[in-house]
C-alpha cells in the first residue's frame, strides 16, 4: 500500500515537469516564431528605406522634390503615410498612426511612442556651408515600424519596434571617362561603308543615306537592265558587270535573320567612311560614291569567338560549304559559304575567261575567293595582270586577277560556253575581308585591256534582285521626290520604304554602342559634371579630353559644348584593329588625371566605363614596357601573347584602381571575354554587365547611370 502511494505521488511529480516542459517548449516555439516575423520584418523595411532612400537622392539637390520621392517609395512598399500630394512642394500625410518628421521638424501623425511608424527625412544634415535648401546631396531616411507579435503577449509582451536607416548620396562633381572598344569585331553585323553617314542636325537613326541610282539616264528604265550588249573591242567580246548588280545572295546580312557565325557578301561604298587600303584607287561605280560588294564579317574562325570560316577547296567540292574539312569544324564551322550570283548571255561559242577586280585580305593562304557556273565548283586559282600566278594570296589592293581552276592552279582556266545560252556566274566567299569590283567574262585569252578595264560601257543585262525596285540597295520610297529612287509599294514588300534597310544603317554593332553611350552622356550635367572619350584598336586614341567645367567654368559649359565634343568624336568612331584593352585604360588613367594638359578634378568622384566586344590580344608597351613582367592574369589561356596582353589589362586596372578610379565594364556578343571585364570591375570596385546585342546596351548604361551618380553610403 505504502509503494502504491508513493508510486501515484511519482506519477504526480512527473505531469507537472511534462506540464512545466511543455510550457516551456511553448514559450521557446513563439519566441522563436515572433523573433522570426520580427527578422523578417526588419528586412523588409530595410529594404523599402534603401529604396526610398535611392529613389530621392536623383531629386536633390531640390529637397521637398527628394522628400516627397522618398514617401512615395516607402508608400510604394508597404511603409508610408498614406501621402495627400496637391504640388511637388506642398503634400501631407493622411494616417492618423503614422508620425513624419523632416530636418527635424515635426509634420505630422501621434507622438513617437503612440505611432506605428515612424518616418523621418533629413537632408538639412547633408548641405554645403551655405546652407541653402537646395545644396544638400544627401538624404537619410529612417522607419521605425511597430512590428507584431503573437506567442510573447502571453508573457506582457505586446510589440517589437523594428528601425532602419539609409543615406543615398547624389554624386555630383564627377570626372569620367568613356573606354571604347573600335576594333575590327565590331563590325560583324550589317555594314556599308558609305552607304549611311551622320547628319549633325539630325538624329540617329535619321542622317545621309546613299542608296544606289536606279535609273541613271532618267530614261524610265534601271540603268542596270537596259539590256546593253557585250563590249567589242579588237574583235573579241568582253562581257563588263558592276559587281554590285548581282542578281542574288545566298546568306542574308539582315539583323532579324542572322545567324551568328554566317558571313555573307554586302554592298558597300567609296563614301567617307570606306576603307583606305585600297592603295590609290576606289571602287567604279556609276557614281563619285563607286561600289563594290564585300565578303563580311571582318573576322575569322581563328578570332576568340570562332566566328567566320576560311574555308578552302575541298570543302566546296565536296558540297559547296564548310562542312566536311576537319580543320573548318576545328576551326567553328560548319557553316555555309556565302555565294553570289550574275546572270549573263554570250553571243559565241568557245572559250571564255573569267577575271575579277578584287582586293582585301592579307597574304594569308586562306584568303580565298572561289568561283563556279550554275551552282557548280570550278576553281580558285588566279594570276594577276603582269603574268604572276596567285596561290591562295589574294591582292591587298585593286587589282584584275583571273580565275583558275583548281586550288591554286598555275595556268589559266578556260570554260567553254555555248552561244546565245544564259549561265550564272557565282563568287563563293572563301575568307573574309575580300571586295570585288567589277567582273570581266571575255573570250581573248590574255589580259583585258586597260581601256576595256575602266570602261564605262558596262553589260546592263541583270537580272533578279538587280531588276527589282524593292531592292534595298537601291532604296525604293513609295512616293520618291528623287528620280534615281525606284518606286516600291507595300504589294511588292513588307518595307516599301527601303532605305530603311539595315543596309543603310551604318555600322553594327559599334552604331548601337556609340548611340547608347550618346544618350548616356546627354543624361550628364555639364556645369557639374566632365565627361571624356578614349577609343582603342590596335592601340588607344584620346578622342577628346574631360570636357568642361575645369577648362571652361561652370558658365560656359553647356549642352552645345558636349555636342561639339564627346558626341561628335562618338559619331565619328568607325571599327577597324585589334583589340588593345590595356591601352585604352592607361589612356583613360591619363585623361582622368590633373597632369599637365589633362583636366581631372582631385575632388572629384572618377569613373571609368570600359567596353569592349572582344578578346585582349594586343599589349602595349606605349607608356610602360613592363605591364606584362609579372603573372597578374590568375587564369592563363596557354598563349603567350594572349597572356601578356591580359596581363597589361590587369596591371592597368591595378593603376586605375591606386589612382582611385572605379572601372564599369560592358561586354558586347558572343565574344567578348566576360571573365577578364569582370575581373578588372571587381579589382577596382565597379560592377561588369553583358549585352548579347547592340540593343541591350541602352537598358545597361540607364542601370549605371543609377549606380555611378546614386549609393548608398549608409
Amino acid at each position: 500500500m505504502i509503494n502504491e502511494r508513493a508510486h501515484q505521488r511519482e506519477r504526480g511529480q512527473s505531469l507537472i515537469i511534462v506540464a512545466v516542459a511543455i510550457m516551456t517548449l511553448m514559450a521557446f516555439v513563439g519566441l522563436a516564431i515572433d523573433l522570426g516575423i520580427v527578422y523578417v520584418e526588419r528586412i523588409r523595411v530595410q529594404r523599402a528605406v534603401d529604396a526610398a532612400a535611392l529613389a530621392a537622392a536623383p531629386e536633390l539637390p531640390l529637397e521637398p522634390a527628394s522628400h516627397l520621392s522618398a514617401l512615395q517609395y516607402l508608400e510604394d512598399n508597404g511603409y508610408g503615410c498614406s501621402v495627400s500630394v496637391v504640388t511637388p512642394s506642398l503634400y501631407t500625410c493622411t494616417d492618423p498612426n503614422v508620425r513624419l518628421e523632416i530636418n527635424g521638424s515635426y509634420i505630422w501623425g501621434p507622438s513617437r511612442d503612440a505611432a506605428d511608424r515612424v518616418i523621418i527625412l533629413n537632408t538639412a544634415d547633408y548641405r554645403d556651408l551655405s546652407g541653402s535648401t537646395e545644396s544638400a546631396d544627401r538624404i537619410r531616411v529612417e522607419v521605425t515600424q511597430k512590428a507584431p507579435i503573437y506567442f510573447m503577449k502571453l508573457f506582457g509582451f505586446g510589440d517589437i519596434p523594428v528601425h532602419a536607416s539609409a543615406v543615398a548620396e547624389n554624386i555630383s562633381n564627377l570626372d569620367m571617362v568613356l573606354v571604347f572598344d573600335k576594333s575590327g569585331s565590331m563590325e560583324f553585323d550589317t555594314l556599308c561603308y558609305g552607304c549611311w553617314t551622320p547628319n549633325p542636325s539630325l538624329d540617329y537613326p535619321d542622317g545621309n543615306r546613299f542608296p544606289l541610282l536606279w535609273d541613271g539616264d532618267l530614261n524610265g528604265q534601271p540603268d542596270q537592265c537596259e539590256g546593253n550588249g557585250p563590249l567589242t573591242y579588237y574583235g573579241n567580246d568582253y562581257i563588263v558587270i558592276e559587281a554590285e548588280d548581282y542578281g542574288y545572295l545566298s546568306n542574308p546580312y539582315n539583323r532579324s535573320l542572322y545567324t551568328p557565325g554566317y558571313t555573307y557578301w554586302v554592298l558597300e561604298r567609296n563614301g567617307p567612311q570606306a576603307p583606305y587600303y585600297m592603295g590609290n584607287a576606289h571602287a567604279y561605280g556609276r557614281d563619285v560614291l563607286g561600289a563594290y560588294i564585300s565578303y563580311m564579317p571582318e573576322r575569322t574562325a581563328f578570332g576568340a569567338d570562332g566566328l567566320g570560316i576560311p574555308c578552302n577547296w575541298h570543302d566546296l567540292t565536296t558540297d559547296g560549304m564548310c562542312s566536311r574539312d576537319p580543320r573548318a569544324l576545328a576551326l567553328g564551322g560548319p557553316y555555309p559559304a556565302p555565294r553570289v550570283d550574275y546572270k549573263f548571255t554570250v553571243p559565241s561559242s568557245g572559250n571564255w575567261y573569267f577575271w575579277i577586280r578584287g582586293e582585301g585580305g592579307d597574304n594569308s593562304s586562306a584568303r580565298y575567293v572561289y568561283w563556279g557556273l550554275d551552282g557548280s565548283p570550278i576553281g580558285a586559282g588566279r594570276t594577276s595582270d603582269n603574268g604572276g600566278y596567285y596561290n591562295g594570296a589574294l591582292p591587298y589592293k585593286w587589282e584584275w586577277i583571273r580565275l583558275g581552276c583548281g586550288d591554286g592552279a598555275s595556268a589559266p582556266c578556260a570554260q567553254y560556253l555555248q552561244s546565245g545560252r544564259t549561265y550564272t556566274l557565282n563568287l563563293w566567299g572563301g575568307g573574309v575581308s575580300f571586295d570585288v569590283d567589277r567582273i570581266i567574262i571575255t573570250d581573248y585569252s590574255g589580259t583585258p585591256p586597260s581601256s576595256v578595264r575602266n570602261t564605262t560601257h558596262v553589260d546592263n543585262n541583270r537580272t533578279d534582285w538587280a531588276c527589282d525596285p524593292c531592292d534595298a540597295r537601291y532604296g525604293g520610297s513609295p512616293s520618291p521626290s528623287d528620280p534615281h529612287r525606284p518606286v516600291c509599294t507595300a504589294d511588292m514588300a513588307p518595307q516599301p520604304y527601303r532605305y530603311l534597310d539595315d543596309i543603310y544603317d551604318d555600322e553594327q554593332p559599334i552604331r548601337g554602342a556609340v548611340e547608347a553611350a550618346k544618350n548616356f552622356v546627354s543624361r550628364l550635367d555639364p556645369s557639374k559634371d566632365q565627361i571624356g572619350y578614349v577609343s582603342y584598336s590596335s592601340y588607344a586614341t584620346t578622342n577628346s579630353e574631360l570636357q568642361c567645367v575645369r577648362r571652361l567654368g561652370t558658365t560656359a559649359c553647356t549642352e552645345s559644348v558636349i555636342d561639339a565634343t564627346v558626341i561628335q568624336s562618338l559619331d565619328n568612331t568607325h571599327a577597324g584593329g585589334s583589340t588593345n584593352i590595356a591601352h585604352g585604360i592607361a589612356h583613360g588613367i591619363d585623361v582622368l588625371s590633373n597632369t599637365p594638359g589633362h583636366y581631372g578634378r582631385p575632388g572629384a568622384a572618377h569613373i571609368m566605363i570600359v567596353m569592349t566586344d572582344g578578346e585582349a590580344n594586343q599589349g602595349t608597351n606605349y607608356l610602360d614596357p613592363s605591364c606584362d613582367d609579372e603573372d597578374l592574369w590568375p587564369y592563363n589561356t596557354g598563349s603567350s601573347y594572349i597572356d601578356s596582353a591580359k596581363d597589361c589589362v590587369v596591371y592597368y586596372a591595378m593603376q586605375a584602381r591606386n589612382n582611385g578610379i572605379i572601372i564599369y565594364t560592358i561586354t558586347l556578343g558572343n565574344g567578348a571575354d566576360i571573365e577578364l571585364m569582370q575581373y578588372i570591375a571587381e579589382l577596382t570596385g565597379g560592377i561588369h554587365r553583358h549585352a548579347p546585342r547592340p540593343e541591350q546596351l541602352d537598358p545597361i548604361f540607364d542601370e549605371l547611370f543609377r549606380r555611378i551618380f546614386l549609393r548608398l553610403v549608409q
